[in-house]
This record gives C-alpha cells, sequence and structure tokens, in this order.
C-alpha cells in the first residue's frame, strides 16, 4: 500500500504538467508519456482512414476535460461547432456533471447558425434554455458595461465553449474593453469551469490565452481569493491539428489591375466573394464591374458593418443553405467568421489584407465539401499600398512606448478628457487604453499602490492591442520592403501561408491597359491645329480622364501637364509635339502626330 501511495503521489505532483507520468507495472518505473506525440500519431492514424472531422480526432478524451482550459486549434471545415453541438452539449447535459453550457462567438451570423443547429437538434425552447445559450463577446461585453456582474450572467454555465477566440487578439485594436478586458473577467469567473477556446489561426491568441490564465492563477492566490489546489484549474492541454489545413483545390492567379480583375470575374460563369480592407472601396468596384458591360448591377451585392442585416435574404441564405444568391458578393470583414459558403457554383476568391489571421480566416469560407476547384486571385500592389499603414502602425507604437502606468495615474483627468475627442489622438486613446477595475485585470501588478485605489477602476495599457499593433507593423513592414523590390514577392509571401509555392503562381497580363493605352494615344492624336487655349483645355480632361492609369508617377501642376512633360509622353508612344504658325492668322497652333518611318513608306 505505502509503494502505491507513493506512485500517486508523484503523479499527483507532475498532473499539471503537460507531459504526464504513467506507471509502467511491467517495468516497475515511471516514465514519461508525451501527449504530443501520440496526438501526431492520432493524426496519422486518422488520415489514413480519410476522415477529418473534430469529433473523431478527439475520440472521448473530451471526457477528461472537467475543470482544464482546452486549446483546440483545427482548420476551418472540421466540424468544430459540430462537436460542440453533437458531443459536447449532449455529454455536458448527462455526465459532465449535468451542467449547462455557454457558446460564445464573434459574430452575429456565426450565433444565428449555431441557433439553427439547435433547433434542428431540440424539440423545444424550455429544451434549448434548460442547456445550452449562445451568446457573441460583444453582447457579453455590453453587458457587463451596463453594470450586469458577470457572476450573474454565467450562473450555471460550467462549461464554457469560446469559438472563434482569435476574436480576443484580432478585434483587440478597436474593441479593448471587449477583447482585453473581456477575457481577464471570463478567466477569473470561469477559474473552476471547463473552458473550451476555438479556432482556426490561434498562433497569436493562444499565448495571450495561456498568460493571461497563468496570471488569474497568481492574483487570486496571491490576493486570498484561491485558497484551495488551483492545479486541475489552471491545466492547459493543447489540441494543435493545424496541419491538417487542406488548400489543394485552391489555384493562384495573379492579375496587374483591379480592372483586369473586374473583367474576368464578370466574364466568369462561376459565383465570386471579393473581401475587401475598408467598406469605401466597395462602392468603386461595383462601378468597374458594371462598367465592362458583362454583369448587371443587381448581380452584385456589397455587404459590410453599416448594411449588415442578419434578416436580409443574402444573410439568410448564407446562415440557412449556405448558398450565394448575387453572382458576386463583395464584403468586409464581417464576413470573415460564422459563414460556411457550400456552393458549387462559388468558382472565385479575392482577398485584400496583410493579416494573416484575416486571409486564413477568409479563404476558408469556401468549404471543401462542396467547393473542390476554387480560383485564389491576388491583385499586384506596389509599395504605396503598404508605405501609409507601416508608417501608421510605427507612429502608434511610438506613441505606446511614451505610454506607461505612472503616465496614466498621474494625467488620469487628461486621457478622460481627451478621448471624448473626436480627432485622430483620441481614436489612438480608445484603441489602446481600457478603462476597467483593478481586480479584474491581472497584467499589471502596482504592488506600490494602496489597497483602496486597487480596489477601483482605473486606465490600464490594452496589452492585447499592443501585441496587435506590433505584429501589423513588422507585416507591413516586410510587405514594403518585398513590394520595394518585386510586388510578386507578397504575393508569394502570402502563397505560403497556404504551402503554395511561386512557381505554382499563375500571372496574367492587363487586357483592359491595353485598351487603355489604345484609347490614350488615340485622344492624344485629337490634338490637331490646337490653339493655346484649346490646348491647355486638352491637358487638363487628359490628365483627368487618364491620371490614375498613365500620370501615376508625373508631376502635374494644378491638373494639367506642362509642353515638355506633353512632349515627352508623346515621344514615349512614338508620337511627336509639334507647333507651327497658321499661315493667315499667325497665330501657334499645336498637333500630335505620329512619327513617320521609312518602313512605313516615308
Amino acid at each position: 500500500m505505502l509503494y502505491r501511495t507513493v506512485v500517486k503521489k508523484i503523479v499527483r505532483k507532475h498532473y499539471c504538467m503537460r507531459k504526464k507520468i504513467i506507471w509502467g507495472w511491467k517495468l516497475k518505473i515511471p516514465f514519461i508519456y508525451n501527449e504530443k506525440r501520440r496526438k501526431n500519431l492520432k493524426v496519422r492514424v486518422i488520415r489514413e482512414k480519410e476522415t477529418t472531422y473534430l469529433a473523431d480526432l478527439i475520440g472521448n478524451e473530451y471526457q477528461r476535460w472537467y475543470g482544464k482550459k482546452i486549446l483546440i486549434s483545427a482548420p476551418t471545415g472540421m466540424g468544430k461547432s459540430t462537436f460542440v453541438v453533437d458531443t459536447l452539449l449532449e455529454y455536458a447535459k448527462n455526465q459532465f456533471r449535468k451542467t449547462k453550457m455557454l457558446i460564445l462567438c464573434n459574430r452575429k451570423l456565426l450565433r444565428m447558425q449555431y441557433w439553427n443547429d439547435l433547433v434542428q437538434r431540440f424539440g423545444s425552447y424550455a429544451e434549448i434554455d434548460g442547456s445550452v445559450k449562445v451568446m457573441t463577446y460583444q453582447e457579453l461585453a455590453e453587458m457587463m458595461k451596463h453594470q450586469i456582474p458577470l457572476k450573474e450572467i454565467v450562473y450555471g454555465y460550467g462549461l464554457i465553449v469560446f469559438d472563434e477566440c482569435h476574436y480576443f487578439y484580432a478585434d483587440s485594436d478597436f474593441n479593448g474593453y471587449g477583447t482585453y478586458a473581456l477575457l481577464q473577467e471570463i478567466a477569473c469567473e470561469g477559474v473552476k469551469r471547463t473552458m473550451i477556446f476555438m479556432s482556426a489561426t490561434m498562433d497569436e491568441v493562444k499565448p495571450l490565452i495561456a498568460q493571461t490564465v497563468k496570471n488569474c492563477l497568481t492574483r487570486l492566490s496571491r490576493t486570498g481569493r484561491m485558497t484551495e489546489d488551483t492545479c486541475n484549474y489552471g491545466e492547459i492541454l493543447d489540441y494543435d491539428f493545424s496541419e491538417m489545413a487542406d488548400y489543394t483545390r485552391f489555384q493562384c492567379t495573379c492579375v496587374p489591375d483591379w480592372e483586369t480583375l473586374c473583367e474576368m470575374l464578370a466574364e466568369s460563369s462561376k459565383k465570386s466573394v471579393i473581401f475587401l480592407n475598408n467598406k469605401e472601396k466597395g462602392a468603386g468596384l461595383v462601378e468597374k464591374l458594371t462598367r465592362t458591360g458583362k454583369i448587371e448591377k443587381g448581380e452584385i451585392i456589397v455587404l459590410n458593418a453599416d448594411n449588415m442585416d442578419c434578416e436580409s435574404e443574402v444573410v439568410q441564405h448564407l446562415a440557412i443553405s449556405h448558398k450565394l444568391i448575387p453572382k458576386i458578393l463583395i464584403t468586409t470583414a464581417v464576413l470573415d467568421n460564422g459563414v460556411s459558403i457550400k456552393d458549387a457554383e462559388v468558382g472565385n476568391i479575392v482577398i485584400e489584407t496583410e493579416s494573416k489571421i484575416e486571409f486564413l480566416q477568409m479563404l476558408g469560407r469556401v468549404r471543401a465539401e462542396s467547393v473542390n476547384s476554387c480560383t485564389l486571385f491576388f491583385v499586384q500592389r506596389d509599395r504605396k499600398d503598404f508605405q501609409n499603414r507601416k508608417n501608421r502602425y510605427k507612429e502608434e507604437m511610438e506613441r505606446l512606448e511614451k505610454l506607461t502606468t505612472r503616465e496614466l495615474r498621474t494625467n488620469r483627468e487628461f486621457y478622460i478628457q481627451t478621448m471624448w475627442n473626436r480627432d485622430e489622438m483620441a481614436e489612438f486613446y480608445r484603441k489602446v487604453l481600457v478603462w476597467m477595475k483593478f481586480q479584474s485585470q491581472f497584467f499589471v501588478w502596482p504592488e506600490n499602490e494602496s489597497l483602496a485605489l486597487n480596489l477601483q477602476s482605473d486606465f490600464y495599457i490594452n496589452e492585447f492591442a499592443k501585441r496587435k499593433i506590433g505584429d501589423m507593423y513588422v507585416a507591413e513592414s516586410n510587405f514594403y520592403a518585398m513590394a520595394m523590390s518585386d510586388p510578386l514577392k507578397v504575393v508569394y509571401a502570402q502563397m505560403a501561408w497556404i504551402g503554395k509555392a511561386p512557381e505554382e503562381l499563375q500571372i496574367m497580363g492587363s487586357g483592359y491597359r491595353e485598351r487603355r493605352q489604345e484609347e490614350f494615344v488615340s485622344r492624344l492624336l485629337q490634338c490637331q491645329n490646337y490653339t493655346l487655349e484649346k490646348l491647355k483645355n486638352f491637358k487638363i480632361s487628359l490628365v483627368k480622364e487618364f491620371k490614375k492609369e498613365f500620370f501615376a508617377d508625373i508631376q502635374t501642376n494644378n491638373g494639367t501637364l506642362s509642353g515638355d512633360k506633353l512632349d515627352a509622353i508623346c515621344q514615349h508612344y512614338g508620337l511627336v509635339f509639334e507647333s507651327n504658325k497658321d499661315s493667315e492668322t499667325r497665330i501657334e497652333m499645336y498637333s500630335i502626330k505620329k512619327i513617320c518611318k521609312e518602313e512605313d513608306g516615308c
């Protein structure tokens, strides 16, 4: 008995470690069982069976998750939400201490899809209400802002699922309270609960979650709010199946400009999804598409945060039938999560972002089980596209370096007043500062402050936003350097995110640019015997009509060109700009003509 007691103590001592000690009864010695090696072996076995669902990968391991913190990284389309509704929820009702489940997600559309799944599974509202609740992170944060204690909100829920948990990192630079503050509040209130974090893009958020859990337990222990053994509650189990991501269905194509892209999408027999990095660009893209004359405006839908209505027919079709109504859907990041597009007619996707998280999430909207071949379009972008954002992130990092806890405490009133303004600095402070209770945050521990002050609310630096701003500064700097050398290097770098080699890229020429060049030359040749005043108006109209294509790198004065610059442009296109005096009026007349060559019989 003493012998076995010693063994039990050894096992218990190491229970909090990622590697567990299992007793080798035949060898009479303890040995280290590498859980990660076991999982990798299991992934290989599953692959041999051609099974890609999360429920198969996890098996029955969820039955030993009570009180632990679980991190699940699995590619889109592997059935994470199905695993939650079909497996975890059923087990929670019957075996998992008969507890209720709280599901948190980051988009209203994803919440709607969960609701549709629950409606099909349960027979009545009372049955749903007694088993599970689905909320968005934003709804939860808003309730807390209205002074509803989190303890009351999560009362009775012993199992909390954080779906699309990359939200805590991805949205942190515009929703500090709902990310940085919310995660710490939940970590504290849910310390004894089972918490499951799931995402297809866990790389950036995983260390933040682990640090928050660790800091929470440290703070609770130091303040005496957690006197019992926290070993089991602080244990983090990491299930990483990211290597199973399959992007073979995507064929990469690069076009030189948006006009060429619009022509190709308008001509395509397949439906298209276009993700843009700002909503203002959507209207301009609709104009470019309709200008091709190959698609009607009614076949194009634009969605963004301002017009995103979950009751609209387009959104309902996406949420319930997973089909696209329009031929071309243009959207911002409002659809980067929570949408499963299982429409065999979808064959094109365009993504404009520098964030790896957003890129992979947007790409994952097109599900492999329904779309077995899809063209992933890249539009070449020059260094100017990245320069302004790089400089903005650099400036924000420099401002962050000046913000310290002492600075915030000393000039508290200044920051309170400033954040009410509508200027650039106020926007920056709203991004990087969070007003929250001291006992709810675990990233700052000011030992020299009095207990009375510690229990008050105050400003704290949003560490999640700080991390993201720094990461984006690095990303934009890298893309800027690549674009300076060769714009295609940016495309190659993004292709590497999905395991694609540069030689797999199909590079298209610009039929649009060739036609515009013909129109430009034809327009130049219209200048025949123009007076000085008529020439001046001609140059203004020329710049206005062709500025984007042919004058991007030519300095114009008040929207017009000098005679020397017009002459240089003409020479570039094999034309000559000349002036002659009218024989009758003796007025200087200007003309543009083709250069006559000997081979043309001149």
